[in-house]
């Protein structure tokens, strides 16, 4: 199964990522950057070009595809890891493939447009001059404006799995156990989601988190 972590920028792709590998230890992929990975991933030696192979704590031994992976992610390589029995998560701001695959599905974070801008603004420096609402309404380095993005998702023709941001802050539980139960994962023991303390320490430029839910 290849999965999607399909969100719109400062929609929430670090904390749908943290809380993949904390409650079922996989490892997201990205597009855009090559990744380190914090404790306890392990990265373990490889002979796949292209692939790198992980165990998350004592979990089983794993592969994904590298980061980044935008020029990868093939047709071929896309069938491939759709087809596998494991899941291979890739992040991406992208519009969806125009050709779906079986086995290719997304899980998506929506977010109010009003608190992403926001959180653009201070990520750009927070100045008068910065204007991060063209980036939104004319998003030249995404897959389409907000609106057009969440409308291609869900048109996209592969189950998709979307839910508000505001849930996985407010109801982070119900939010693992609905999303273990569409990517048939087994249900954690005991939900776990990153704390904002320790995802701001963790990359406090990327992740200020301040203000109510990160914007008011």
């Amino acid at each position: 199964m290849l999965v999607y972590v399909a969100t719109y920028p400062r929609y929430g792709s670090a904390i749908l990522s943290d809380t993949i590998h904390l409650n079922w230890g996989y490892a997201t992929a990205s597009l855009y950057a090559a990744r380190t990975w914090p404790e306890p991933f392990k990265i373990l030696p490889s002979e796949i070009p292209g692939f790198t192979t992980y165990r998350y704590g004592d979990g089983p031994v794993r592969q994904m595809i590298a980061s980044p992976c935008r020029e990868l992610l093939t047709s071929r390589v896309r069938r491939r890891l759709a087809g596998s029995a494991t899941r291979f998560f890739v992040k991406t701001h992208e519009a969806p493939p125009s050709d779906p695959i079986e086995g290719e599905v997304a899980v998506q974070l929506v977010r109010h447009p009003a608190a992403a801008i926001t959180s653009q603004w201070r990520l750009d420096g927070a100045t008068q001059d910065a204007c991060p609402l063209r980036h939104f309404s004319e998003s030249c380095d995404t897959g389409g404006r907000w609106d057009r993005y969440h409308r291609a998702w869900e048109e996209a023709g592969m189950p998709l799995f979307r839910r508000w941001f505001e849930d996985l802050i407010d109801s982070p539980f119900d939010l693992v156990r609905e999303m273990g139960e569409f990517l048939r994962l087994p249900q954690p023991a005991s939900a776990r989601v990153m704390t904002a303390e320790s995802a701001k320490k963790r990359n406090p430029v990327r992740k200020p988190i301040c203000g109510a839910n990160g914007w008011i």
